[in-house]
Order: structure tokens, then sequence, then C-alpha cells
């Protein structure tokens, strides 16, 4: 996974890039900005925004528009948000920016840049919505698509001109997605030779987020199933079906049994029923010591890190997640083990993360398995912090022995010292 996130005006960020790779770990102080790009990245490259009609105001229950912008300084009225990725089909970069101004108090799209291979399409949404069709310099990779971007749109304060504008059929009732193609069919009749690859799924895959707290167990459970949820009530679900599966059986079964003996959680678990219908109200069982026990009779850090793995295992090779937090009511023998199974899964499987993390021992063992490994997967801490009611991303890469770089800021040594002293009781 290749991507470049940009942030301009958003919860705190001003003219901010923050570039991702496979395995993420954002770690900082409350309040830095983790969860707002956590968040911004799972829209952004999901596919609900394009699904969503321009004239929307609820811009994914991020907040009122105050609350997203900082409107107070230099009179803005306005933010912008974008990423580039190399997920295209041809591996060309590919890449939108989008800005934002307040609507009776939401936040409401106003522009946006849509760029691939040698062309760029550019909305003006406004009391009708406008397009401009122009040919643009190609690009070879994710960071020189955004900044030559930044450089044509957000370079020039993120004011377009509408002198070449044309209006475009289509009202705002259409989602952004039908509207771009809508615009590039219009402006070459249709005769794009292939060029356009609109991705209805967004600029990658899917993105699995979890919530910081998971949801509380049960005793039983008696829906026939649920669809997910980032709090993870339809895990126990989950778990039965896959257990109904011979094949997805020995995979789930194999990866709890191995991270249950490096974290001492538990041995595995089972789904009992209580009836023979598909349907059948059942419980969700954890073994322990050669005893099964109901969930709810076992640890709740059980209940809360469970979702996680399973989700982990279940998705195909090249699945993407956010995480808020998996080390929550886990011992540090437990985190660090589930360190270990993340490095798993970025190696055998490709799978991509972005983890928000309070845990040294969850990303130190991740770091650790880099040694002896001939191609580690691309790792990195971005470190958060404020100042000044400015938040600012650090990006520091792990070398190929999993080592954080020598060149580090003041600030990130100064909190790991201090936490390190917290836990030993010093201070």
């Amino acid at each position: 996974m290749a991507f470049q996130l940009f942030a301009d005006n958003f919860k705190g960020f001003f003219d901010t890039r923050v570039p991702l790779t496979t395995a993420n770990f954002l770690v900082g102080e409350n309040s830095t900005g983790k969860t707002a790009i956590l968040s911004l990245f799972t829209l952004l490259a999901g596919s609900d925004l394009l699904m969503r009609p321009v004239g929307d105001s609820d811009f994914q229950g991020l907040g009122h528009f105050e609350d997203i912008a900082h409107t107070s300084e230099r009179k803005r009225t306005q933010f912008t948000v974008g990423i580039t990725s190399d997920s295209s089909r041809d591996g060309s970069p590919v890449g939108y920016f989008l800005t934002f101004s307040g609507f009776r108090g939401q936040a409401r799209l106003r522009r946006c840049i849509y760029r691939y291979r040698n062309f760029e399409i550019a909305l003006e949404c406004g009391s009708h919505v406008a397009y401009r069709f122009r040919e643009a310099k190609p690009c070879r990779e994710p960071l020189e698509l955004f900044r030559e971007m930044r450089k044509d749109w957000v370079g020039a304060g993120g004011e377009e001109s509408s002198g070449d504008f044309k209006r475009l059929g289509p009202t705002r009732a259409a989602p952004l997605g039908a509207l771009l193609a809508v615009a590039l069919h219009t402006a070459t009749s249709g005769k794009t030779d292939g060029a356009w690859q609109f991705n209805w799924g967004g600029l990658g895959p899917e993105v699995v987020s979890f919530a910081p707290i998971r949801s509380q167990p049960k005793r039983t459970y008696d829906e026939s199933s649920l669809p997910f949820s980032p709090e993870g009530s339809h895990t126990p679900y989950l778990i039965r079906r896959m257990l109904r599966s011979r094949k997805q059986r020995e995979k789930l079964t194999g990866a709890l049994a191995k991270i249950g003996a490096a974290s001492g959680l538990f041995e595995g678990v089972k789904t009992p029923s209580f009836g023979s219908g598909a349907g059948s109200r059942f419980e969700l069982d954890v073994l322990l010591s050669g005893r099964a026990r109901n969930v709810l009779n076992v640890g709740y850090g059980v209940s809360q890190v469970l979702p996680i793995i399973v989700e982990l295992v279940s998705r195909p090779h090249g699945a993407t997640f956010a995480i808020q937090e998996p080390e929550i009511h886990l011992h540090p023998r437990a985190q660090a083990a589930f360190g270990d199974l993340l490095f798993e899964m970025a190696t055998k499987e490709h799978k991509s993360f972005l983890v928000e993390t309070h845990s040294d021992y969850l990303v130190d063992r991740f770091r650790l398995n880099y040694r002896g490994t001939g191609e580690p997967p691309g790792g990195q801490v971005l470190f958060f912090r404020s100042e000044g009611g400015r938040n600012t991303v650090t990006s520091l890469q792990f070398t190929r022995d999993g080592e954080l770089p020598s060149e580090q800021p003041k600030a990130f040594r100064d909190f790991f010292v201090r936490e390190e002293m917290r836990i030993l009781g010093i201070s």
C-alpha cells in the first residue's frame, strides 16, 4: 500500500502531507489528530464518498463545519483534503482533492479534482455542477502525483476560475462518482480508449475499521446473522459461520491457537447451539486450560481483541484495516503477540494497517520481526503532536532491521521516556 494523504485547515492540520505504507502506527498524546487522520483515510480510500450526492451536507459524521475547519484563522471559509494512491489497475497513480465549505453549519463539497494517467477532471459544485477536462502531466508514483495536484490546485488557494468550466447536466443530487464519469464521457464524446477505468470501489480496498471500544459480550446470541460493525457485534456470528466451513475452520482455529499460545488469552473458541436450526440460539465459549467458558466469564480483554483477530484472519489477501487501540485491556504479553500477528498478516497475506496505539510492546514486537526477514513490509511510526492549536505528523520509517531512524523529533524521544518513567513509577 502506498498512499499520500493531504489535509489543509482540517481538524488542526494545515498544509499537511501524511505518507502511508503497509504498516502504520499512529502514536502521540491525546487530542493530536490521530483519530482524525484515521477517519480521513477510511473516508477517502473507500467507496462511500463516491456514492454520496455532492449536495449532501453530512461529511461522514466528522462534525459540524466549525468543528472541522479553523474558521477564525485568516478568515478561512473552507478546508481541503486529498489522497493519491498507486492502486489503479495498471499501476498508474490516481488521486483526488476535495474542497468543502460551510453550509448551514455542515460541510458541503464545493470543488473536486480527479487525476488519472494523463488527464484531469475538475468539478465545481455551486447552485449547479460544472466541469473541466484537460490533459495533465503523467506521473509515476503517488508522491509525484500528489505534488503535481497540490501545486495545480491548492497552490492556487484552491480557487479555480469558472471561465473554462462547462455546465454539467446532472444535478447536485447525483453521486460524486457518477458526475466524474459523466463529465469524462461528455468531454471525450465517450472515446477514452480505455484510459478511464473508474473504480466505484474507491482508490483502494475497502477499509475495515474498528472502534476503540468493542461491543459488550452477551451470554447467548439469537440473531441469524449481523452485518459488519466497527464495534464487533457481528463477530460471534462470523465465528459460528467460519467454524461450520471446513476450510475456514482450519484457518481460524490455527490462527487462534497460535496467537492464544503466544498471548495466554485462550486456546480456541466454540459456538455450541441450543437447537438444530441454522438460526438457533447459541453461545460463544472460550477454551482455557482445556475447559470451555462463556465469553462473559473470561477476561474483558478477550472480548475486546477477539473481533479484530477474527476479522484479520477472515478477510482476503490485500485487505486494509484501520484499528483504534487494539491493546485495550490486554496484558503486555498479549500486546506483543498482537504485534506478531500483524507482522505475519503483512508478510504472508499482504494486508495493510493503520493502528492508533499507545502500546510500545505492540510496535516493538512488530519491529523485532524485521530481523532476519529478507523482504520486510514497509512500516513506520507516525508521531503526532499539537502545539499552539496546530497538529503535526512526523514519519519515522523503520529500517530493514526494524530500527527507528536516528533523526527523531526531540518531542518523540521525550514522550517515550516519560511513558517509561510512568510505567516504572518514577514520575
